[in-house]
């Protein structure tokens, strides 16, 4: 689904991290960019500007209390399930 924001306006994309902190209450949204093609190849004039913003517990701290699993844990079985060997 392609989303327009306005020129005046910030968008913000939740990740799964933030989700479980505040248990839901923001939803993680997957996302891809998909690219196009260059001027020079009879594409647009489309601009993308990124500031990737990590917020994240520190690694030890029990972050998933319901599952008792720490950011760590958290992160490593994120890692194992998007890393194709």
């Amino acid at each position: 689904m392609h989303v327009k924001i306005p020129k005046e306006c910030i968008a913000f994309q939740t990740g799964k991290a933030l989700k479980r902190i505040i248990k839901g209450r923001f939803k993680a949204v997957p996302h891809f960019v998909k690219g196009v093609r260059p001027r020079f190849q009879g594409g647009g004039k489309v601009a993308r500007n990124t500031l990737a913003v990590f917020t994240q517990p520190n690694l030890g701290e029990v972050f998933d209390r319901e599952k008792g699993i720490t950011f760590a844990e958290f992160a490593r079985g994120v890692v194992e399930k998007n890393t194709t060997y």
